[in-house]
């Protein structure tokens, strides 16, 4: 049928179907499944195996998960990054202080309505944590870099480490390092 019944439905058929599938012989069986493929459009072994083995009927709306952005923060999310880049990146809290300390700044700056005013002093660390945060990944990727330091420095700057052969009282050095470098 070429996608015209949704899936819910096609799955309550198949409910339908089920309950009496399994009583019936042999032929009987091939008719309802003759008649099912025609209706539904499944292939003949697919909807055996849908038969043989239950689906649970998924719901029609799918279920929202994760809290997300607040879009009354939107507004000024572009404004809070702008002050936190020119503050120098500091953390929420810092930011919220500097943010209420700097507002006659901020107003000045940035032509602010009243309702993103109220926004900005009401707002809480941890939604500009959760405004911030796609932008302190990319600030500390490329702040710190990515690549690691490996071993090749380490075995071009050898040490060799003797033993201190007089130590009698707790403190003294146990280890010192040699003069010579290399051997």
């Amino acid at each position: 049928m070429d996608g015209q019944l949704d899936y819910g439905f096609r799955m309550r058929y198949i409910g339908k179907i089920i309950e009496d599938y399994h009583k019936l012989k042999r032929k009987e069986k091939g008719i309802v499944l003759s008649y099912a493929v025609r209706i539904l459009g499944y292939n003949r072994k697919y909807l055996i195996y849908l038969l043989n083995n239950p689906q649970k009927v998924k719901k029609e709306t799918p279920k929202i998960t994760g809290r997300g952005v607040k879009p009354k923060y939107k507004c000024i999310k572009h404004i809070l990054k702008d002050i936190w880049e020119k503050f120098n990146y500091p953390w929420s809290k810092r930011l919220k202080v500097i943010i209420t300390e700097n507002l006659v700044w901020i107003k000045k700056n940035y032509n602010l309505v009243e309702n993103e005013i109220e926004l900005l002093k009401s707002i809480s660390c941890a939604t500009i944590d959760r405004l911030l945060k796609d932008s302190r990944i990319k600030i500390k990727k490329r702040i710190y870099g990515r690549t690691k330091p490996g071993s090749l420095l380490k075995r071009e700057i050898p040490i060799i480490i003797e033993r201190g052969e007089n130590i009698n009282e707790p403190g003294q050095n146990a280890f010192r390092y040699s003069g010579t470098l290399w051997k």
